[in-house]
């Protein structure tokens, strides 16, 4: 069983308008993200970074990042499954099958699994992720110590797997980003 996270608490400054409310086609960015997940097998999703959402979860250390979000979606959880995929709101191009490779891979090895070239998405099995290792990180941030989700899965012995070069791997930061975006 997997739990998804939907990594959605950033400010969006570049954008200029909040991402999860962007629609690609019908639906807004973060019910994409949502139904991705649901449809790569997630049986539990979390939306870190907004408490004001329905799924919602607050950062438990603001505005440091990816991993303060990750981190406060797992920490205090009971009801996690095996995995965790972890999905950028920001990525509106991603794909249930990017998701499932991801999965497959992370839990055959047992270890963090992201794209080479992108720590995000990325599964990791859930006993890697110990009410331990995220205080821990927690700890870490709240001190003031800037820590990528890259160096945070590195810690753990995470592995990447090449992509096929899609595009499903792009954020969508700006304005101009959205002129590469499909169907906008």
């Amino acid at each position: 069983m997997i739990t998804g996270i939907v990594l959605c608490g950033g400010k969006s400054r570049r954008m200029g308008s909040d991402k999860t409310e962007m629609l690609f086609g019908e639906k807004t960015w973060l019910e994409h993200a949502c139904d991705t997940l649901a449809e790569a097998g997630a049986a539990h999703i979390v939306c870190a970074g907004r408490p004001d959402v329905e799924l919602g979860v607050f950062d438990v250390v603001e505005n440091c990042g990816p991993v303060a979000g990750i981190c406060s979606a797992l920490s205090g959880q009971e009801a996690l499954q095996d995995l965790v995929i972890v999905v950028p709101v920001d990525m509106p191009t991603l794909s249930a099958p990017d998701l499932i490779g991801l999965a497959e891979q992370a839990q055959s090895s047992n270890r963090p699994t992201f794209y080479l070239g992108s720590p995000l998405p990325f599964a990791c099995p859930t006993q890697l992720l110990s009410e331990r290792v995220i205080q821990n990180a927690l700890g870490r941030l709240h001190a003031g110590e800037t820590l990528s989700v890259r160096a945070f899965l590195s810690e753990l012995g995470s592995v990447t797997i090449p992509f096929d070069g899609r595009t499903a791997l792009k954020n969508f930061n700006t304005p101009e980003d959205l002129k590469s975006l499909p169907h906008y």
